[in-house]
C-alpha cells in the first residue's frame, strides 16, 4: 500500500495519541481521511523523487536519415524558448558518416564519440535510430543491451526475425529492457478504441485506415497502431500494392481468437489531415475512432510524439519493459510476415507463425534517401 505525506502525518498523529490512551481509533482514522482537502482525499502519491531532478544522459546512433534528428531532439534537448518537455537530454552521438555526426553533436550540443560502441558506461539509455540501416540495428544495440543499457529502436528494429529474436533473446538474458515503437501505439485514439470495443460485443470484423507514403516505414504506422487497438492474435496476412516501396497499399488480416476466426483491413492512402482510423464491428454494433491532426505543431507535440519518448523514459527509470517481450515479438513477426508478403508472394496471405526465422527484407532500398554502397560498406566495416 501507499501512502502519501499527509497520509503518513495523519495516521501517525492518530497512532501516537492511540498509544497514549492505549486505543487506536479507526472511527477518528477514517474521519481524518474524509476530511483531506481536494485532491488529496484520492491522490495520496508523493512530490517528485529528487533523483528525477536529475537529466537523464542518453545517447544515439544516427544515421544521416533518423527521427531522432530530424524531429524528436528537439524534446531532449529543447532550442532557446522551448521548454523542456523530458527529463533526458542527447549527452552523446555517434554516426556512420563522421561530417553529419559532427554537425549532429553541434545541434545538440553532444559529444561526438569515435566508435558506435564508446557510449557504454557514459550513458542512461540510447537511441538506435537508422531507418535505412534496419539490417543492423541489433548488432549495433548489443554493447549496449549487454552492459545492462536500455535502448530505444526506432522501427522497424531488424528486418528479420533472426535479428528481432536478438535483440529479444539478449534482454531476456541480460535484463536490459527495450522497446521499438511507431507514435501511433501511444495516440490517445488506441485507448478511445478499446473503451469503446467493451460495449460492442465479440468483434465480427474491422476495417482501417492510415496515411502512409511507402512501404518499409509508414505502413507499419497503420498497421501497429491497429494491432494495439484489434490485437496481435493474427494468424494470416497480406499486403496488396503495385510498388513495393510506395504506398498506396491494402493489408488484409486473419485473426483468431477464442475458437472464432475474424476480419480485418487496412488502407493506407495518402491522407489529409487524418493519420489514422478504425472501426471495429461487434456482435453488440460498432464504434469508430479517427485521430485527426489540425497540422499544429503542439498537436504533434502534445499527442503524437511526447508519450512515446515518455515511455522511453520510465523504461530507462524503472529498467521495465513499456510491453511485454512477448507482444513485442508478436508485431514483429506480423510485420516482417507483411513484408515477406509483398516481396515474396506478390500480396499473398502469409502464415505468420510460419513466416521463415531466417528470411530478411534486406536494406531499405528505392527511397529518395536510401543509402548507397559506400555507406552501406562503412556500416559492415565497423561491425566486423
Amino acid at each position: 500500500m501507499n501512502f502519501g505525506r499527509r497520509d503518513f502525518i495523519t495516521d501517525s498523529a492518530l497512532i501516537l495519541g492511540g498509544l497514549a490512551s492505549g486505543i487506536v481509533s479507526n472511527a477518528a482514522k477514517t474521519s481524518a481521511q474524509e476530511n483531506l482537502p481536494g485532491a488529496e482525499s484520492w491522490n495520496n502519491e508523493a512530490a517528485i523523487r529528487k533523483k528525477d531532478d536529475i537529466l537523464l544522459n542518453v545517447g544515439g546512433i544516427f544515421g544521416l536519415w533518423s527521427h531522432t534528428s530530424s524531429t524528436w531532439w528537439r524534446y531532449l534537448n529543447p532550442p532557446e524558448g522551448h521548454a523542456r518537455a523530458t527529463g533526458m537530454r542527447i549527452s552523446h552521438v555517434w554516426c556512420v558518416d563522421r561530417v553529419a555526426g559532427e554537425r549532429l553533436a553541434k545541434r545538440y550540443d553532444a559529444e561526438l564519440v569515435e566508435n558506435y560502441d564508446d557510449m557504454t558506461g557514459r550513458v542512461d539509455g540510447m537511441f538506435i535510430d537508422d531507418f535505412f540501416a534496419t539490417p543492423f540495428m541489433p548488432d549495433l544495440s548489443m554493447p549496449y543491451l549487454e552492459a545492462g543499457i536500455p535502448c530505444f529502436f526506432d522501427r522497424p528494429m531488424a528486418s528479420s526475425m533472426a535479428g528481432a529474436m536478438n535483440v529479444i533473446n539478449t534482454s531476456k538474458r541480460t535484463g536490459t529492457p527495450f522497446m521499438t515503437a511507431s507514435a501511433y501505439e501511444y495516440l490517445k485514439e488506441v485507448e478511445v478504441s478499446r473503451h469503446r470495443q467493451r460495449n460492442i460485443g465479440d468483434i465480427v470484423a474491422y476495417e482501417a485506415r492510415s496515411s502512409a507514403s511507402d512501404v518499409y516505414r509508414y505502413v507499419l504506422h497503420g498497421l501497429w497502431f491497429t494491432l494495439k487497438t484489434m490485437g496481435v492474435d493474427v494468424e494470416r496476412i497480406g499486403h496488396r500494392t503495385k510498388n513495393p516501396v510506395n504506398a498506396p497499399g491494402f493489408t488484409s488480416l486473419e485473426h483468431s481468437r477464442g475458437g472464432r476466426t475474424f476480419y480485418g483491413s487496412i488502407h493506407h492512402p495518402s491522407l489529409q489531415d487524418i493519420m489514422c482510423s478504425v472501426r471495429a464491428y461487434g456482435t453488440q454494433g460498432d464504434c469508430e475512432v479517427t485521430c485527426a491532426s489540425d497540422g499544429r505543431q503542439w498537436y504533434r507535440d502534445i499527442y503524437t510524439y511526447l508519450e512515446m519518448l515518455h515511455a522511453f523514459e520510465r523504461m530507462i527509470r524503472t529498467n521495465e519493459h513499456p510491453e511485454p517481450l512477448e507482444y513485442t515479438e508478436a508485431k514483429m513477426r506480423i510485420f516482417i510476415s507483411l513484408l515477406h508478403s509483398v516481396y515474396e508472394k506478390d500480396g499473398g496471405l502469409v502464415e505468420v507463425a510460419s513466416l521463415p526465422e531466417s528470411w530478411d527484407a534486406g536494406i531499405p532500398k528505392g527511397f529518395s534517401r536510401s543509402y548507397p554502397d559506400e555507406i552501406i560498406e562503412k556500416y559492415k566495416s565497423v561491425l566486423r
